[in-house]
């Protein structure tokens, strides 16, 4: 093979890199920047708990902690992360106003409109809210 050749598989093989370690997935509907528009696509389905929990687990865990309080090894450079087990917390806010911040971020949380579709968002909603006070 030519070095030119070389040099475009390389070029190749460092491109899938990146797309993997960016979380980018080829194809499907459902796949982040599938449609071409940057902007993820919702898998068409309500995700399960499983799916959630793996979802916040990839997403939202190293900021905010296994049991939502703040306290994921990101946290310490961030400060002032929310604690969702916090009843205060879960009475000063709707979930239209999580799914917003979610969506769009706020200070130091990035947002996630990109990459989560409507029923993405929606689970984490669910997720921060299972953290909260359990009520009878």
């Amino acid at each position: 093979m030519t070095t030119r050749g070389w040099t475009v598989v390389c070029l190749m093989a460092l491109a899938l890199s990146l797309a993997g370690a960016m979380g980018c997935k080829g194809g499907g509907e459902g796949a982040a920047g599938a449609s071409g528009s940057g902007k993820a696509k919702s898998s068409g389905q309500p995700l399960d708990d499983k799916a959630a929990q793996n979802l916040y687990t990839r997403a939202c865990m190293s900021c905010h902690g296994k049991g939502g309080q703040g306290d994921g090894h990101r946290s310490r450079m961030l400060g002032g992360l929310p604690n969702f087990t916090d009843a205060a917390f879960h009475s000063a806010r709707t979930d239209e106003q999580i799914a917003n911040v979610i969506k769009n971020g706020k200070g130091r949380m990035p947002a996630f409109e990109w990459r989560f579709g409507d029923h993405e968002v929606q689970a984490m909603v669910k997720m921060v809210r299972s953290f909260g006070p359990k009520t009878p």
